[in-house]
């Protein structure tokens, strides 16, 4: 019985939580400045710090109740975004407009779901 529930709560979950948009090289421009604004993670399949900001951001991504879309970008798999956008280390968090490939800023700020959800709501 007690498998039975946690299956039905996990299936609940998973039908409920929303994906993190995957941008490559070849999709970016298709997604970023296209009618919504966007925040967008770079980051490194090896970077520690990429890995402990993991289930922040999907909590961000699951709580996200603002225009934005989350997304995120694999800098070693997409090196050319990574050039375009002068990425120096990962994480690095970007905010774009609705209408412009160009970064609005770099977000600064602690890498918890709240903050970054505080952060995108004074944004919009």
């Amino acid at each position: 019985m007690h498998a039975l529930l946690t299956f039905l709560v996990l299936a609940v979950t998973a039908a409920f939580a929303k994906n993190i948009v995957v941008l490559s090289d070849s999709n970016f421009d298709s997604v970023i400045g296209k009618g919504r604004p966007a925040f967008v993670k770079f980051y490194g399949e090896s970077c520690y710090y990429c890995k402990q900001m993991a289930p922040e951001f999907k909590r961000l991504n699951n709580m996200n109740q603002t225009p934005y879309i989350i997304a995120e970008v694999n800098s070693s798999e997409n090196p050319a975004l990574s050039a375009r956008y002068n990425i120096q280390g990962v994480p690095t968090l970007i905010l774009f407009s609705a209408s412009s490939t160009r970064p609005l800023d770099f977000y600064p700020g602690d890498r918890t779901a709240p903050a970054m959800m505080q952060y995108l709501k004074a944004h919009q």
